[in-house]
């Protein structure tokens, strides 16, 4: 069991309650890599416009059409500023999309093609990353990483509808391998993306055969 004594003034100052957070907010991360604060390696985009100033059709994700974990890009279509009323942020390509609404959820993508721009839930925090530092694709890994997703998680507020602030986000320390060793994990993970979606048209592929099989029972 794991305790920490904390002082009644940080705890005020620190407006956090959750003794998670005092935990992981002083446990060393370690890692073979040097650590450096995401906002050394990333710039926030925070540009949000009211719908009907954007394209007459455009892209619009939410929380749902983010797939926890995988961050697949999931029953998206696009919409008219008629069905998104509410302001909205705006992504381009190559940035990080992370879910602020419950991070232990894990929602977080690369935006990237055929995907060239949209407009967005402002439950995302968009991040832009430095290219000559860190990649899009490490990074998202990084950041639904056990250890990372833990300290994130340990930094939301809010009872009901936990979020962590785009502060709070910027604030974790991260490994950051150079380039070349980034480069190498992300073409191996790739490598494994490819391998699972084709499983995955496999598992449906039998799922139709089964469901057909017990159909031809009905209609014989």
């Amino acid at each position: 069991m794991q305790t920490k004594v904390v002082c009644l003034d940080l705890l005020v100052s620190s407006n956090r309650w959750r003794s998670e957070y005092h935990l992981f907010a002083k446990r060393l991360l370690v890692t073979k890599f040097p650590s450096v604060a995401l906002h050394e390696v990333v710039e926030e985009s925070t540009r949000a416009i009211n719908p009907v100033e954007y394209k007459a059709k455009f892209l619009f994700l939410g929380l749902e059409n983010i797939e926890s974990a995988t961050g697949d890009i999931v029953n998206v279509s696009e919409v008219t500023a008629n069905e998104v009323r509410s302001r909205s942020k705006v992504f381009k390509t190559n940035d990080i999309l992370f879910g602020r609404l419950r991070p232990y959820l894990r929602k977080c993508t690369v935006i990237e093609s055929p995907i060239t721009d949209g407009l967005c839930s402002t439950e995302f925090i968009i991040l832009e990353c430095k290219p000559q530092l860190i990649l899009s694709h490490y990074l998202r890994e990084i950041l639904i990483s056990t250890p990372i997703i833990e300290r994130i998680s340990s930094m939301q507020s809010g009872a009901a509808l936990p979020r962590v602030s785009a502060k709070d986000l910027l604030k974790t320390k991260i490994p950051l391998p150079p380039i070349s060793e980034q480069e190498r994990i992300v073409s191996r993970l790739s490598e494994l993306k490819t391998e699972r979606m084709m499983l995955m048209r496999k598992i449906s592929e039998i799922q139709s055969v089964c469901e057909n099989e017990i159909s031809s029972i009905f209609n014989s």
